[in-house]
Order: structure tokens, then C-alpha cells, then sequence
């Protein structure tokens, strides 16, 4: 399938990039063979693969929870430029609306 420049403009128009005549000569070769590459898995027959969620057998390699102790509240406001109780005060980031 034939990927011509004003297609990569398009694309990159909608995708809000802003790309030099050069870039867009190089994506549309790049595409085209891409997507020349995908037509061409198309065409494999895979009726006799079974699908796989990964490619390798994995397990996840996990630690039993354990509980431990933790930090008092002293040592965790410790460096805090400022305490409220068991709370961090930050300075406001989202101004808030009237009604």
C-alpha cells in the first residue's frame, strides 16, 4: 500500500507535529515498508498457531507479604517543610470554584 507524503502530513497534522519536508520523504518510506511488512504477515497462515499472551513462560516472582513495622510519624514528617497533625502541608494547586 502506497504511503505518499500528503498522507504523512495528514497524519502528522493530526497528530499536532510539525515536520520538515525531509522528515516527511523519510516517514513515508518508512510507513509504506511498515505497513508493506504487516500486509505481508497478513498473508502467513497462523490456523495452526495457538495464541499466547507472552512469548515466553513467565511467572511473576513475588515475596509473601510480611508485615513489618514502620516509621513513627516523627520520623516520617522528620524533613517536612510543614505538619498539620499526621499530615503534609503543601501550598494549593487547584484553584478552587465559585458557585
Amino acid at each position: 500500500m502506497p504511503i505518499d507524503v500528503k498522507t504523512v502530513k495528514k497524519i502528522a497534522d493530526l497528530a499536532k507535529l510539525s515536520l520538515t519536508s525531509a522528515e516527511l520523504e523519510q516517514y513515508s518510506t518508512q510507513l509504506e515498508k511498515i505497513v508493506d511488512y504487516v500486509e505481508q504477515l497478513q498473508k502467513l497462515d497462523t490456523s495452526q498457531v495457538q495464541p499466547l499472551a507472552q512469548v515466553h513462560d513467565t511467572t511473576n516472582v513475588m515475596r509473601p507479604d510480611e508485615v513489618k513495622p514502620s516509621l513513627n510519624p516523627d520520623e516520617v514528617f522528620q524533613n517536612a517543610p510543614a505538619r498539620q497533625a499526621n499530615y503534609f502541608v503543601v501550598p494549593k494547586v487547584i484553584k478552587g470554584t465559585t458557585a
